[in-house]
């Protein structure tokens, strides 16, 4: 039984996930939203991000020890991004499919873009698409019809078929949320949507997932921690840094 920490950084938030896994299958323990200022003042993040971690860890039963891995994943501008390996990639295809199983995509819609990911295929051949978002002006939030119409777009130009989760913090915007179906029905698309709030975590219990793969394939060296560099920070960076 392995146990792992995801964390999604995001513009505003950070989500904090710890997960057990057992054979094929993970288990959320604890979950956390740390409201942060981003790049404006990251020593009041990381501070944020410790405390909420160290309830975490109390909420679960567990000690830092306990944790075998560390993983990242979210927005790579934001500079308290120092957390375990960083993912870029299918974190919430990954975290999408541990809520729902039998859905065909993940749909994250960030500040500055809108990425989908099919959940369907292949780790190795799954497809991947992102998209700027036309008009995006920092520090303005666009409106939602405009967001709506961009990610279904989007969706039209993988040819998605089936059920779509979205991810993120769009999922806590119920104006958001019946935009994007308006948008969905108008385009005569065999497309449904997945709407559940535990996706805001997506991300993080992603990261956590990648995080298991990554210290089971580093854990087949026989001796990980002194024969492999990057096995040994990847071992030792995140309890001192969270704890």
């Amino acid at each position: 039984m392995l146990v792992t920490s995801g964390l999604d950084f995001g513009a505003r938030s950070v989500k904090i996930a710890i997960l057990s896994h057992g054979g094929t299958r993970s288990v959320v323990l604890a979950k956390a939203l740390v409201r942060v200022q981003g790049n404006r003042d990251t020593r009041t993040d990381l501070v944020a991000i410790r405390e909420s971690w160290g309830r975490l860890l109390a909420d679960a039963g567990l000690s830092v020890g306990d944790i075998d891995c560390v993983a990242s994943t979210g927005s790579r501008e934001c500079q308290t991004v120092r957390v375990g390996h960083f993912y870029q990639r299918f974190s919430h295809a990954l975290g999408a499919s541990l809520l729902f199983p039998d859905a065909t995509a993940a749909l994250d819609i960030g500040v500055t873009q809108i990425r989908c990911a099919l959940l369907n295929e292949p780790p190795d051949g799954r497809r991947y698409a992102a998209s700027p978002l036309e008009g995006a002006v920092p520090g303005v939030t666009m409106a939602r019809g405009d967001l709506a119409t961009q990610a279904t777009s989007l969706l039209r130009s993988l040819s998605i078929d089936g059920r779509v989760v979205l991810t993120g913090g769009t999922v806590l915007d119920a104006d958001f949320v019946r935009s994007l179906w308006l948008r969905m029905l108008a385009s005569e698309s065999n497309v449904s949507l997945q709407i559940s709030p535990e996706a805001i975590f997506a991300g993080a219990y992603g990261a956590a997932i990648l995080a298991a793969r990554r210290f089971r394939r580093i854990s087949r060296i026989s001796d990980p921690v002194a024969d492999d560099p990057l096995a040994q920070r990847l071992l030792g960076i995140d309890r001192p840094l969270l704890n």
